[in-house]
């Protein structure tokens, strides 16, 4: 409180000193912003470079252990098993935002361009709403699991969070297809202007 009082008084005086105060402040909170967006936009990436190796080396470990009969390790399955579920719905958030899931472009083929854009429109529409729906449900889901209060037979984890996954996943999908939706419409808007500036010149 008395840092933002502090930095507000400061910021309103023109002197060299806060002009500097001013600037450090603003390339620090820009700095900051811009770190929180490259951890955002690449949220999927950095949990599935985390995920992807620990899952081949606790399975690997287990796998030495159980056929040298050396050590055994009890949870390396379920541990395993429920990484791979995290990946999972982690990963369809990540292909969504490249646009990686399957769509049929038929119907592109058969139709004019000047209609396609409507077309894509009502398919990110029913998209989100479908998305919505299942979030919706996972949420409930996830919440029923945990009032139960079950745990997993060898780790004991609560299931809820286990079973986050699934709202998490839906949730990453929706908020990834509406980014993918509209870079792609800035894409082609951007593309008709150069077109348009290119034809004008001619």
């Amino acid at each position: 409180m008395h840092w933002h009082l502090l930095k507000g008084l400061l910021l309103r005086s023109r002197s060299p000193f806060n002009r500097k105060v001013r600037l450090f402040s603003e390339k620090r909170e820009r700095g900051l912003s811009m770190s929180v967006k490259k951890i955002l936009d690449h949220f999927e990436e950095r949990c599935l470079y985390v995920f992807l190796p620990v899952m081949v080396i606790i399975i690997f470990v287990a796998t030495v252990g159980r056929y040298t009969k050396m050590f055994s390790l009890p949870w390396s399955e379920e541990l395993s098993r429920y990484l791979m579920i995290w990946m999972a719905f982690i990963g369809i958030g990540l292909a969504a935002k490249n646009g990686r899931h399957f769509a049929v472009d038929l119907i592109f083929l058969l139709t004019p361009t000047k209609i396609h854009k409507a077309i894509k429109t009502s398919a990110i529409v029913a998209v989100v709403i479908f998305l919505v729906i299942m979030l919706r449900l996972s949420v409930q889901f996830t919440y029923r699991v945990y009032m139960m209060g079950q745990l997993s037979p060898a780790m004991y984890l609560p299931m809820w969070f286990v079973c986050s996954a699934i709202p998490l996943g839906f949730l990453l999908m929706l908020i990834r297809s509406v980014q993918f939706y509209v870079f792609e419409m800035r894409k082609k808007d951007d593309g008709a202007a150069d077109d348009l500036e290119q034809r004008s010149e001619l």
